[in-house]
């Protein structure tokens, strides 16, 4: 059964086919696929049916992602993938919803839920492309720490080599956030 979160203003839950039209409608924003590594641009109808079956069809052991819901339908998703190896922690929101605690609340809600049900997950996996000062501000606020520097790429810009902030989130650190608020 696919765990359904509450967070601070937003539901997580799966995907639907009602969601692919904001799917289309926020990723074919360049300003958004830009930011993210498996997104082209443009983001096409195809595209988002894809993903919304990629999704109900993922071993929720090692992937799990989340549509995240503002009660008015999906602006935006977040994810957990590699669970049981080269783990990774991501989201995206659509521009309209930018700057207003979305992201945050979403990726305490997935926190908690992942640090309860995956014990043997010792560290959390992220990164945010240089320029995305936002996403980074948003991992720091969840406890992650900057952990280096890489280089990556994103379908929506495939001849470029992007600076990449990687971050690291520890299940120690996790749990003595938590324990001091």
């Amino acid at each position: 059964m696919f765990p359904v979160l509450k967070g601070e203003r937003v539901t997580l839950r799966a995907f639907t086919k009602e969601d692919i039209p904001n799917l289309v409608r926020y990723l074919d924003n360049f300003k958004v696929s830009s930011m993210l590594n498996p997104v082209p641009h443009p983001y096409s109808l195809a595209d988002a049916e894809d993903w919304v079956a990629f999704t109900a069809s993922s071993d929720m052991d090692d992937t799990i992602n989340w549509a995240i819901d503002d009660g008015t339908g999906l602006i935006g998703a977040i994810g957990l993938s590699g669970l049981r190896g080269d783990n990774s922690f991501g989201y995206w929101l659509g521009q309209p919803f930018w700057g207003r605690g979305y992201a945050s609340a979403a990726g305490r809600a997935v926190l908690k839920f992942c640090f309860a049900h995956y014990p043997e997950l010792h560290e959390l996996n992220s990164y945010a492309f240089r320029e995305n000062q936002a996403s980074q501000n948003v991992l720091g606020k969840l406890g992650f720490l900057r952990t280096g520097e890489a280089t990556r790429t994103s379908k929506a810009r495939p001849d470029e080599q992007i600076p990449s902030v990687t971050f690291a989130l520890t299940r120690k650190r996790y749990l003595a956030e938590k324990l001091d608020i």
